[in-house]
């Protein structure tokens, strides 16, 4: 499997302290998205070049002459590159970083158990990304161990994958944490896939019984309104969700497309507005009974 960070004692990633597995490859294009590097599959660089001193210690390691350091400025080809990560091992500033981690199911779930001890006090794993669904097989075998061994499981997902495969691995998992980013007529545009088949799968998981919490990015500008948060309310009436998150914008997603050499979509550089997102909360308090975090 393909994977970009494991985060210990996370309090605001499903119920309970958990550690959060996260997944690359994910077949959304959020414009907002705080983990670009998450989108693709494969192993990518990242380079920073205000963190860079020009030691020249990566262009001495790397073997394909990715790295140069020419009149005292440091000069990165990519298009040369094997993503060996050699270069962002050797890196003293940690200019240079390797976003990408082939490792077994195996060794993830030995990783995961070294935690057992919190996971007992409403804890567990959680799945993110990227998309944990687009590596569904190894999600389902990782899913079915942690569950043979006890461990608690959350997902969080895009929603976007074949509706089998959600209701397979629902047998393994305690929480859905199902993404709504936007309504329908904005959704294509904001994410690059229409989200017919998000709800289609929504729909499905709730029917089947699945416990879903559905988490929302507050986005300024773009599903701050009276029509996402009627959008919201009618999805909550479904009687497998029991929860409503509020996720507020912050802007590290802009920083992150940079280093990685991505173009910036949504470049507001400033964090939600905390008095703005209590005044969202309050407004969809009225239009459901269902409990609503800020998180």
């Amino acid at each position: 499997m393909m994977i970009f960070d494991i985060k210990r004692a996370s309090a605001s990633d499903g119920p309970g302290l958990r550690s959060v597995v996260f997944f690359k490859g994910c077949p959304l294009r959020c414009a907002w998205c705080h983990n670009p590097e998450s989108y693709s599959a494969s192993p990518q660089l990242s380079y920073a070049e205000e963190k860079c001193v020009s030691c020249g210690k990566c262009s001495q390691i790397c073997e394909h002459g990715c790295h140069e350091i020419k009149n005292g400025a440091h000069i990165y080809s990519s298009e040369k590159c094997v993503l060996c990560g050699k270069c962002a091992e050797e890196c003293p500033t940690k200019a240079l970083k390797l976003y990408g981690e082939e490792i077994s199911v195996d060794r993830v779930f030995s990783k995961l158990l070294r935690d057992k001890a919190y996971y007992v006090f409403g804890g567990g794993v959680t799945f993110s990304g990227g998309e944990p669904m687009s590596q569904f097989e190894e999600a389902l075998e990782l899913a079915k161990k942690l569950y043979e061994a006890g461990v608690s499981v959350c997902m969080e997902s895009c929603g976007y994958g074949n509706t089998e495969d959600f209701l397979e691995i629902a047998k393994y998992i305690d929480f859905f944490l199902f993404d709504v980013k936007c309504v329908k007529e904005l959704h294509k545009r904001c994410t690059g896939v229409e989200n017919d088949l998000i709800i289609k799968n929504l729909h499905a998981l709730s029917d089947a019984g699945a416990k879903i919490i559905l988490r929302c990015p507050i986005i300024p500008g773009v599903n701050d309104n009276k029509e996402h948060l009627e959008y919201l309310a009618s999805l909550s009436k479904l009687s497998g969700v029991k929860e409503i998150n509020l996720e507020p914008y912050h802007p590290i997603g802009i920083s992150k497309r940079k280093i990685l050499g991505m173009p910036v979509e949504y470049g507001n550089p400033e964090f939600a507005d905390k008095t703005e997102i209590e005044n969202l909360k309050k407004q969809l308090s009225v239009l459901t009974d269902k409990d609503i975090k800020i998180i």
